[in-house]
């Protein structure tokens, strides 16, 4: 929630059922596709389902949350710092999934944070989001925006992010979060010191050590973003945003490492949909029109991964890992290339998951929602035991 990221193409033999973190334009984490907004196709809004069905997924850093088709989100996992939302910080691990306390008109939902050593050791921040039917965003959990009223960095019940517009989709990165707006433009609010907010300003201080009014300590504009049709990343360093022509453009220091830009970039060479965008911690994938998947990282030029069974209809992207959904239902997994490496793993199908419509990445979890509104989880990129998740 986020982190991950959607995406589906225009194949017939998998029907599509409601988004993944993000709404309307999106390109989420983990949404009827994956998601690379922020929402994603269908994220939720209340469906007709006795009991409520989950219709959207979004793995975070150690927690996970689904949507559920009445407009309820329930998450699951590590609550040390209020990431459930049910308000306790207890510090234990949730299954089942516990109910996010006053959210009852979710339409997407977004999962980020991070952890520290470069995102191997424990969880440094972990939050989740909801994107509301009035179009106003909740946040939960140590988020980006909450220690700026100085009331203390947790948040075990939601909270309004204020200074947003008219918003359509969300993603939540590490220390980070943005918004697609209906306008077409895109606004991030956290943490400024590697480019995050792409508003071409750097900021020394972190969020929760800013004076009042400096960047990041409220939601600014991303540069160079106009026409945006999904907003993607998910516990990332960096966001990227999908243009009305297709185009992506990224910013952040997973972009171009130590010599990143504090303003997008364009990633040469991809065109993909508003739902077929991934952003993970340190890299990035997109779907191409005809199900094919493009990857980068600290640079804006795209590798081709190849070797999947089917076209590709959704890519999530984790900390050190990466899963495409097949327009079969069926799900791949694949190690991320290290910095500098010309090609990645060969994607590996994941055991016992199939007739999948949405997957999400973390940091060490991925998740996929099957046709009927199931949740079935394993670690990383497949190794160990699917468990399904249970009890709405």
């Amino acid at each position: 929630m986020t982190a991950g990221c959607g995406a589906r193409s225009g194949f017939d033999e998998l029907t599509f059922v409601s988004g993944s973190s993000g709404s309307n334009g999106q390109a989420g984490n983990g949404v009827a596709g994956n998601g690379a907004d922020g929402a994603s196709a269908g994220s939720g809004g209340a469906i007709s389902s006795r009991p409520p069905i989950a219709t959207a997924i979004s793995v975070g850093t150690d927690m996970a949350c689904a949507l559920l088709s009445d407009g309820s989100v329930r998450c699951w996992g590590d609550d040390s710092e209020g990431q459930l939302g049910d308000g306790t910080t207890l510090g234990t691990r949730s299954s089942p999934p516990v109910r996010v306390l006053g959210i009852g008109n979710a339409t997407a939902i977004a999962t980020g944070g991070t952890r520290n050593t470069d995102g191997r050791g424990a969880a440094n921040t972990a939050y989740g989001c909801a994107l509301l039917t009035d179009r106003s965003v909740k946040c939960w959990g140590r988020f980006p925006g909450r220690p700026y009223d100085h009331s203390g960095a947790d948040s075990p019940l939601p909270a309004t992010i204020r200074g947003l517009g008219d918003v359509t989709a969300i993603a939540a990165g590490n220390w980070h979060a943005c918004t697609l707006l209906a306008s077409g433009t895109v606004q991030c609010w956290g943490d400024a010191s590697e480019g995050e907010l792409g508003d071409g300003v750097a900021t020394t201080c972190k969020p929760w050590s800013c004076p009042p009014n400096v960047p990041g300590t409220k939601p600014v504009a991303v540069a160079k973003i106009m026409g945006a049709t999904a907003v993607s990343g998910q516990g990332s360093i960096g966001s990227c945003a999908v243009l009305g022509a297709g185009v992506v453009k990224c910013w952040g220091s997973f972009m171009m490492g130590d010599e990143f830009d504090h303003l997008p970039l364009l990633i040469v060479g991809v065109i993909t949909t508003p739902i077929g965008l991934s952003v993970g911690y340190r890299h990035s994938c997109a779907i191409t029109p005809i199900g094919g998947v493009q990857c980068w990282q600290n640079t804006p030029y795209p590798r081709v991964v190849g070797g999947f069974a089917r076209p590709v209809v959704a890519v999530t992207c984790g900390l050190e890992h990466t899963c495409a959904l097949l327009n079969n239902g069926n799900v791949e997994c694949w190690l991320e290339a290290s910095t500098g490496a010309s090609q990645a793993s060969i994607p590996v199908p994941v055991p016992d998951i199939s007739d999948a419509i949405a997957i999400s990445a973390g940091y060490s979890q991925t998740c996929a929602l099957i046709r009927g509104g199931s949740v079935r989880c394993w670690s990383g990129a497949g190794v160990g035991q699917v468990e399904t998740i249970s009890g709405w």
